[in-house]
């Protein structure tokens, strides 16, 4: 639990509770694996997320937008060519950043897919897939900071969304930072106290 609180992982803010966690899983399964071969220096779980969930979830996104799966498939392929997909996986960072590109991308996925219904969606399934997407965005917060820039690029990309939501759709998206505030100022800090560590 200490290891997840920020003082001894790298990047250090407590608001990465999530992200902290992975590292630590990052730790124990790269020691499982040394018992048999000396892993590749950059071998993670986070492999997963970064060459398999990021890339595939961006094609789905960039098909959404474009319809056309040409375009698609050459934007996941340049995404797996960029120095910021292939660094975490040549090198062993803290996945914070590797977490936070993945839920960019899954949030706007989401987003694509709710724009996507607006014309036969009714209200009750607007709003299921629309809370669904603002779990996905709170998540992402304590993963990585840079997720919280989220909150700008959905109504930015989709605008619609938030012309045939209206009140719920901005309500809920604008009550994130409150929340988010909420738990790193006082929700963590008790959550840590209660189990006998600084706060």
């Amino acid at each position: 639990l200490m290891e997840c609180g920020g003082s001894s992982c790298e990047g250090g803010s407590r608001a990465r509770i999530f992200s902290h966690v992975f590292a630590v899983a990052n730790m124990i399964f790269r020691n499982f694996v040394f018992h048999y071969i000396p892993p590749h220096p950059g071998l993670s779980i986070t492999w997963i997320i970064a060459l398999g969930l990021s890339p595939y979830f961006l094609y789905r996104l960039v098909y959404n937008l474009t319809q056309d799966r040409s375009i698609a498939l050459l934007s996941s392929i340049v995404y797996l060519c960029l120095s910021g997909t292939l660094i975490p996986v040549i090198m062993l960072f803290h996945p914070g950043k590797v977490f936070s590109n993945f839920f960019y991308i899954f949030c706007l996925f989401l987003a694509s897919e709710i724009n996507q219904k607006l014309q036969q969606n009714n209200t009750v399934n607007f709003r299921r897939d629309f809370s669904r997407l603002v779990l996905a965005v709170f998540l992402s917060f304590f993963f990585d900071e840079y997720a919280l820039f989220i909150l700008v690029l959905i109504p930015l990309f989709f605008p619609a969304i938030f012309r045939h939501g209206r009140g719920f759709a901005w309500g809920n998206l604008l009550l994130l930072p409150v929340l988010y505030f909420l738990a790193v100022a006082f929700f963590w800090p008790a959550f840590y106290r209660f189990f006998g560590y600084p706060g």
